[in-house]
């Protein structure tokens, strides 16, 4: 073999190595950069954790104590109120009481006086009721006849005219005899 050629070959090997070995170191440098950013992202991660559950624990014990602090003022203020309310229930109590026996009285009184006029009222619609009654009974008794009248005159009407369409029409038949009659030639 030529020995130009065994140089380049061993050459080109050299080189392939030199790269392979300068991939492979750099990639261990990079894992060990790796697991220092891993080991400090683990630790950054505890403190924040560590934080966190401080910042819960303080906020937890925060609002247990503003939780006791509303609660005592609550129940003061429904103690304050119910107290209120009860004493103005009584005075209201008190008052509707005496109202209500004096608008009993009142619409007691009214209501006597209401059924006499209603009693009264009543007296005088029945008795404009029946003169109204027997207006109208004489006045459609007079309508009736009236209408009867005319309905007799209607129907003699009718009957002449039916008669006079009885007598057409047999003059009618009397003329159509002897001109419709086959003749025989």
């Amino acid at each position: 073999m030529n020995p130009i050629v065994i140089s380049i070959i061993i050459a080109s090997a050299t080189y392939i190595i030199a790269i392979f070995s300068a991939n492979w170191l750099n990639q261990r440098h990079v894992d060990k950069l790796m697991e220092q950013m891993d080991k400090r992202i683990q630790e950054q991660g505890r403190r924040f954790d560590d934080a966190t559950i401080a910042t819960r624990e303080l906020l937890h014990t925060r609002f247990a104590a503003m939780d006791e602090k509303f609660d005592a003022r609550l129940t003061a203020m429904d103690e304050k109120f119910d107290a209120r309310f009860t004493a103005m229930d009584e005075k209201f109590d008190a008052r509707f009481t005496a109202a209500d026996e004096q608008f009993k009285a009142r619409f007691t009184a009214m209501e006597e006086r209401f059924v006499v006029r209603f009693k009264a009222m009543e007296d005088r619609f029945d008795e404009r009721h029946r003169a109204t009654e027997q207006r109208f009974e004489v006045r459609f008794e007079a309508l009736e006849e009236h209408m009867d009248l005319r309905f007799d005159n209607v129907d003699l009407r009718f009957d002449n005219v039916e008669q006079s369409l009885r007598s057409l029409d047999d003059r009618v038949r009397r003329l159509e005899d002897p001109l419709f009659k086959p003749t025989l030639r």
